[in-house]
Formats: C-alpha cells, structure tokens, sequence
C-alpha cells in the first residue's frame, strides 16, 4: 500500500492506524507510526485529523 492510500484511508471517518495497519498493511500499529513519521508525515486521531 502506497503512502497516499494509507493517507486516503486515515481521512475516512472511523479510520485509525491501528485499524488500517490490521486490516490493510499487516504490521503493528507502532510498525505503521513508524513508518509514516520516518517518511515525514505527522497524523493524530484527534480533531482535526491529519
């Protein structure tokens, strides 16, 4: 999964990072964290998301 599609998926309502990296990436939610924020993105499941 591309990092845009990940990023797509985080912006649907409901979606989390642990969800998405279970259902779709198959790693761990830190796994996912990880990478996003290594590759130099910032998310938080918090209003406003993003």
């Amino acid at each position: 999964m591309k990092i845009k599609e990940v990023l797509d998926e985080l912006s649907v309502t409901g979606n989390t990072i642990a969800k998405i990296a279970q259902e779709k990436v198959a790693l761990e939610r830190n796994g996912l964290k990880n990478a996003l924020h290594n590759a130099g993105y910032e998310y938080r499941n918090k209003n406003p998301k993003g």
